[in-house]
């Protein structure tokens, strides 16, 4: 492993009624903030699909966020620290909500 900054590790997502949470398995060099991203667009190209971003809470070494109604996919997101591209964070895998169309 190089000696780059190393950024928060979260866990597996887990949904409880519309709150999402995921584990931090590893907070990196410290985590200054959580966001979920998400989409309301079905999409079939990621890349396409416009995103947004709302602050999710870590708590007790988990981040947590409610789902926004009409979510398709959303991921959640611990940050070291701001960054114009959204680069400085450990993220879930993404998760679908609403099964897309033609999957």
């Amino acid at each position: 492993v190089g000696k780059g900054p190393r950024l928060p590790r979260l866990g597996e997502v887990t949904l409880a009624g519309s709150r999402a949470s995921a584990p931090v398995l590893d907070p990196g060099n410290g985590i200054a903030f959580a966001k979920i991203a998400y989409t309301l667009s079905d999409a079939q190209k990621t890349y396409e699909r416009p995103w947004q971003y709302a602050d999710a809470r870590v708590e007790n070494g988990v981040v947590s966020a409610d789902v926004p109604v009409g979510t398709v996919q959303f991921y959640l997101a611990a940050y070291e620290a701001e960054s114009a591209r959204h680069d400085l964070c450990g993220t879930t895998k993404f998760v679908t909500v609403k099964p897309l169309e033609g999957k």
